[in-house]
């Protein structure tokens, strides 16, 4: 409203005004925060910055290089499982070989032994050398070579004997060998004690 007042100079009448404004109320600093401008929803989302944005794709990264070291780990235990796997069964089938071989090489001496025992003349007819070669008996081979050794007496008939088995099974190859002695009652041939050993080319 307006007000007289007596001035100070001149003597003149001065109307002053005066004015009341109504005051603008002002939003809380958090409420500021939130909203932007004060104006709006107070639970309107924050936009990502571009520092949001970087630590999200730098954690998505760190996410898909562990996965995929999680991933090579389960490879490399499956891998060396498979492998462990393959090695048992070649040792396997690589000792199947070797016990195999060795039996057809001890069938092949006991051929030649029993060929002996049913030919009283085997030194004249058979003699020395090689018997028979790469006979085939199940899944392998076996071969059979007799040596006569002449032990410098006078009776021929009295020499030691040497026969050598070998035998093939799969990849695995034997050589076993027995030396065969004279009885001095009726002449007759028999093993040698502790004569059978394994012969290594």
């Amino acid at each position: 409203m307006a007000q007289l007042s007596q001035p100070k100079a001149m003597g003149a009448f001065v109307m002053e005004t005066t004015r009341t404004y109504p005051r603008t109320p002002v939003a809380p600093v958090s409420n500021r925060c939130l909203t932007g401008s004060g104006m709006g929803s107070r639970h309107r989302a924050v936009r990502p910055t571009t520092d949001t944005k970087a630590w999200d794709h730098r954690r998505r990264g760190v996410a898909y290089v562990f996965f995929l070291g999680i991933a090579m780990f389960v490879t490399i235990i499956g891998l060396s499982a498979l492998t462990a796997v393959r090695i048992q069964r070649r040792d396997a089938n690589n000792a199947n070989d070797l016990s195999a071989a060795r039996l057809y090489a001890q069938s092949a001496i006991e051929l030649g032994f029993a060929a002996i025992h049913l030919d009283p003349a085997w030194r004249d007819n058979l003699g020395s050398g090689t018997w028979f070669t790469d006979q085939s008996v199940s899944t392998g081979t076996m071969s059979l070579e007799v040596s006569i050794t002449d032990d410098g007496d006078e009776y021929p008939a009295n020499d030691p004997v040497l026969l050598i088995g070998t035998s093939v099974h799969g990849q695995a190859r034997q050589k076993i060998e027995v030396t065969l002695v004279t009885l001095s009652d009726n002449g007759g041939l028999v093993i040698a004690a502790e004569s059978w050993r394994r012969v290594v080319d």
